[in-house]
């Protein structure tokens, strides 16, 4: 008697599967900026380190081709991490400046 396998897990902070993203590659959608966009794939507090090298090998697999012609989605700030007490202080820091010391004109 077989048992059923236990899904494949690729992003763990979105909680994605590998069956997700073969569904998404059946609708139609190659690209890892496609899947990125529909699945939230690298979205999460990792910002896509850990799964874009596993979404990439699954890609190549499924396409056939080689991990080096499939190119990785776009990074956008910021690209690591961030806790979000340090945006809280922006409104009332004074505009291009850091928000330490004088230096008037």
């Amino acid at each position: 008697m077989s048992t059923p396998e236990a899904p494949v897990v690729v992003c763990r902070c979105e909680e994605i599967e590998e069956e997700d993203i073969v569904t998404a590659w059946k609708a139609g959608y190659r690209t890892p900026e496609e899947l990125k966009r529909l699945l939230r794939l690298g979205m999460g507090p990792c910002q896509g380190r850990t799964c874009t090298p596993v979404l990439l090998g699954l890609l190549a697999r499924l396409s056939g081709r080689p991990v080096s012609e499939i190119a990785p989605p776009l990074g956008r700030p910021p690209l690591k991490p961030m806790q979000l007490r340090m945006f809280c202080d922006l409104e009332r820091r004074p505009a291009g400046g850091t928000g330490e010391g004088g230096g008037g004109a």
